[in-house]
């Protein structure tokens, strides 16, 4: 084989080892990604009273995964009051490297809420059984 046709082909075997490699990266930032959403989840139905929780964006439905990664969650049922202690707090679960966005439900514009239908949703409580008891 020629010189050149040696070349190209190291060319090649590299890229297809650099996409193989940039693919298994992309994957587990993914599943990291939606470790920590449920994390946040719990934190925000277990101390500051959520509602629900959904996830939007490319860690919900399977977009393109930068580089610079983040979440978007829309939560529903946060007290106006606690909104930046809950950030905080979200922010110091979250590694450095991720960015996260809290949306308030309540603030939310209509197609920031059509976006949840396809998001997923990581938390809901429970409806009350106010039924039973009172019998």
């Amino acid at each position: 084989m020629s010189r050149s046709g040696d070349l190209l082909d190291s060319y090649r075997s590299f890229w297809r080892r650099e996409v193989a490699e940039h693919r298994a990266r992309v994957t587990c930032r993914r599943q990291e990604g939606r470790r920590l959403a449920a994390d946040c989840a719990a934190l925000l139905a277990s101390k500051y009273g959520a509602k629900k929780v959904v996830l939007i964006g490319s860690l919900a439905t399977g977009g393109t995964c930068h580089e610079c990664p983040d979440m978007d969650l829309v939560v529903e049922g946060l007290p106006p009051r606690q909104y930046l202690s809950a950030v905080d707090a979200l922010h110091r679960i979250v590694p450095p490297g991720w960015t996260i966005d809290v949306i308030p439900w309540e603030d939310a514009f209509p197609p920031l809420r059509e976006a949840c239908q396809k998001g997923e949703l990581l938390y809901e409580k429970p409806p009350e059984d106010s039924g039973s008891r009172n019998r």
